[in-house]
C-alpha cells in the first residue's frame, strides 16, 4: 500500500497482512470468525471498501456486505437478495451475458417456512457466481453488518451454514464484536471449519499521531492534543481527569490569543463535562466561551458566528437536562435569533422549534408566539431548504393551534405552504413524522460515538 508513513494506511497494511496469513493461505478454512473492537469499525469498513475494487491487494476476490442480520431464519435469503439487487445494477457484469446461473429468491409461503433450505440457495448462489465471473480463484464473503440483532441467534446462522457443506473455493469471513465470546470462538467440535482469529491495533494511537502531528507552536495542534486528552479521561470516567486536561486546554489556548480557538475550547470542555452533569461547571463554561465568541466577532472574524449558535444550544441543553426550563427556553430563543440574523436558517428552526417544544405545556401565549416567529423567518427560506428542516413541526404546531382556536382561514394559509413544501398529504406525512420523533429517548445533547450495534 502507498503513503506507508500514514499511520492509518499503516494499519490497513497490518489487517491485509493478517488476512492473508490466516485466510488466504489457510485451504481449510470455511468460515472465519473476526473479533473485532468497536471502536474498529469504520476501519474494517474502509479496508473491506478498498479490498472489494481492483486497488484490493489480497489474492483472493472479496465481496463484502453490511446487510443487518435480523435473524438466523432470514440472514441468508436477505444477504442473497442484495447480492442479486447489487449484480442486477452492475453494468460491467450485465454486459459479459452471464446470468449467475439464472439464480432466483422463491417468494412462495413454504419457502419461509424452510429456514435450513436458504443457506443451501446462498452456497448455490456463491457456487454459481464463482463458476461464472471467478474460475479458479477463491471468493470470499466478508460480512460486517450494519446492526445485529442478536449474538446468538447470530451464532445459529454460522452453524446453519456449516452443516449446508461449504465448498472448496469459497470463505466466510464474519466480523464480531470483541469480548462477547470466549477465546475459542463459537463453540465448535470442528475448529478447522469455524476459525476464530483476531488483530490487536492501536487505532486510537494512530490517529492520535495524525491529529496531534504538525508545528508545536500551532494553537490548533494543542486544541487537538488536548481533544484526545479530555476524551480520555472522559472513557476513564475520571472528573478531575477531564478538569485536568480542560484546564491545561483553556491556559494554552488563552496564551494564543485567537478568539475562535479559545471559545471552540471551552465548548469542547463543556460538551465533555455534560458526561458528569456538572451542570454549574458547564454553565459557567459556555457564558466564558460565549464572550470570547463575541469578542472574536467584533474582532472581525467570522467563524465565530456558529461558535455562538453553538453556545447558545448547549446553554439551553444545559438549562433543560438541569430542569430549568424558563432559561432554556430564554436561551434557544436568543440562539434563533441569533441564527437568523446570521443567515444559518436550519439552526434557526431547529432552536425555534425547540423553545415551542418546551413552552407547549406551560405557556400557551409564548408557544404561539414562537411558533409565529418560526413561521414568518421561514417564508425568506425556500421550499428545498424547509423540506430538510424542522419546520414540520413548526408548520403541524401552529396549524393544530389555529384550529383549536377556530381561525380557519389561517389554518388554511398554513395548510397551503405545508403543501407546497411537503406535498399533497402533508398533513398525515408530517403527524407521522412528528410521532416518530416522540417514540425515540429526548435527547437533548448527542455525541457521535462509532458504534457496533450488536448488544
Amino acid at each position: 500500500m502507498s503513503q506507508q508513513h500514514n499511520p492509518i494506511a499503516n494499519l490497513i497494511t497490518k489487517i491485509q497482512q493478517h488476512w492473508i496469513k490466516e485466510v488466504s493461505s489457510d485451504p481449510n478454512s470455511r468460515i472465519v470468525q473476526w473479533l473485532i473492537d468497536p471502536g474498529e469499525v469504520k476501519l474494517y469498513h474502509a479496508f473491506l471498501q478498498l479490498e472489494s475494487t481492483r486497488a484490493g491487494e489480497l489474492p483472493e476476490m472479496i465481496v463484502a456486505q453490511i446487510t443487518p442480520f435480523q435473524s438466523a431464519d432470514t440472514f441468508s435469503a436477505a444477504i442473497a437478495a442484495t447480492w442479486m439487487d447489487a449484480y442486477v445494477r452492475d453494468t460491467t457484469l450485465a454486459k459479459t451475458g452471464n446470468d449467475c446461473g439464472n439464480f432466483r429468491l422463491p417468494n412462495s409461503p413454504e419457502y419461509h417456512l424452510q429456514p435450513f433450505r436458504r443457506e443451501q440457495d446462498l452456497l448455490y448462489l456463491l457456487k454459481a457466481f464463482r463458476q461464472n465471473f471467478l474460475p479458479g480463484r477463491k471468493l470470499t464473503l466478508a460480512l460486517l453488518p450494519d446492526h445485529i440483532s442478536s449474538l446468538n441467534a447470530y451464532e445459529q446462522w454460522m452453524h446453519l451454514v456449516k452443516k449446508s457443506c461449504i465448498t472448496d473455493g469459497i470463505t466466510f469471513v464474519a466480523f464480531v464484536p470483541r469480548n462477547t465470546r470466549n477465546a475459542d470462538g463459537f463453540p465448535d467440535d470442528s475448529p478447522s471449519v469455524i476459525k476464530t482469529i483476531s488483530l490487536s491495533l492501536d487505532l486510537e494511537g494512530s490517529i492520535n499521531k495524525i491529529a496531534t502531528s504538525g508545528d508545536p507552536l500551532n494553537p490548533e495542534v494543542h486544541l487537538r492534543n488536548h481533544l484526545f486528552k479530555m476524551s480520555k479521561a472522559v472513557q476513564n470516567n475520571s472528573l478531575t481527569g477531564l478538569r485536568t486536561a480542560g484546564a491545561s486546554c483553556l491556559s494554552y489556548q488563552l496564551r494564543f490569543g485567537n478568539m475562535a480557538l479559545i471559545a471552540t475550547a471551552h465548548i469542547i470542555f463543556a460538551g465533555m463535562l455534560f458526561n458528569f452533569k456538572t451542570y454549574q461547571d458547564i454553565e459557567s463554561t459556555l457564558q466564558k466561551g460565549l464572550r470570547f465568541a463575541k469578542r472574536g466577532m467584533q474582532l472581525g472574524d467570522q467563524s465565530c458566528k456558529p461558535l455562538i449558535v453553538q453556545c447558545y444550544g448547549h446553554l439551553a441543553a444545559c438549562n433543560q437536562l438541569n430542569n430549568n426550563r424558563q432559561d432554556a427556553i430564554l436561551n434557544y430563543q436568543q440562539q434563533a435569533s441569533f441564527a437568523s440574523n446570521c443567515g444559518l436558517h436550519l439552526q434557526a428552526i431547529t432552536a425555534w422549534q425547540q423553545a415551542a417544544t418546551l413552552a407547549k405545556d406551560h405557556d400557551h401565549l409564548l408557544h404561539l408566539q414562537l411558533l409565529e416567529e418560526a413561521w414568518d423567518f421561514s417564508k425568506q427560506m425556500p421550499v428545498a431548504e424547509l423540506s430538510h428542516s424542522d419546520f414540520y413541526a413548526i408548520g403541524l404546531a401552529l396549524f393544530d393551534r389555529m384550529q383549536e382556536q377556530k381561525q380557519y382561514a389561517a389554518a388554511d394559509e398554513v395548510g397551503n405552504r405545508m403543501t407546497e413544501v411537503y406535498g399533497p398529504g402533508w398533513e398525515a406525512k408530517t403527524r407521522q413524522k412528528a410521532e416518530g420523533a416522540k417514540s425515540k429517548k429526548a435527547q437533548v445533547v448527542e455525541y457521535e460515538h462509532t458504534a457496533f450495534h450488536p448488544v
